[in-house]
């Protein structure tokens, strides 16, 4: 999948990702938002370079890890920091899970 399709399937399901679909959107400039440091840590740990970067679930997962860890361990973060990305994690599951079904089950018309 790639990163473009990722932010359109997590924004399908919610999730304030900001702009797959903004003319000119790059993985490093995207409209700011909620999951601004979820998004920049995808980026630098997947090395995303466009839009267009496919990514792998474990590679997705195993990026955000560190991060979990961190608001975990961080007596300051804000428990809804923590919320969001595990509502992002979950979602990411799904989209890939999501990405499965269709090319294999598509809908017909």
């Amino acid at each position: 999948m790639t990163y473009a399709e990722l932010l359109t399937r997590l924004s399908g399901y919610g999730l304030p990702v900001g702009g797959a679909d903004v003319p000119g959107a790059t993985p490093q400039h995207l409209p700011s938002g909620p999951c601004d440091d979820i998004l920049a840590t995808l980026v630098a740990w997947c090395r995303i370079e466009t839009m267009e970067t496919v990514l792998s679930r474990s590679a997705v997962i195993d990026a955000l890890g560190p991060l979990r860890l961190r608001y975990m361990t961080d007596p300051d973060a804000p428990i809804t920091t923590f919320q969001l990305l595990t509502r992002f994690i979950e979602a990411t599951d799904a989209a890939f899970d999501d990405a499965v079904l269709d090319r294999h089950h598509p809908l017909s018309s």
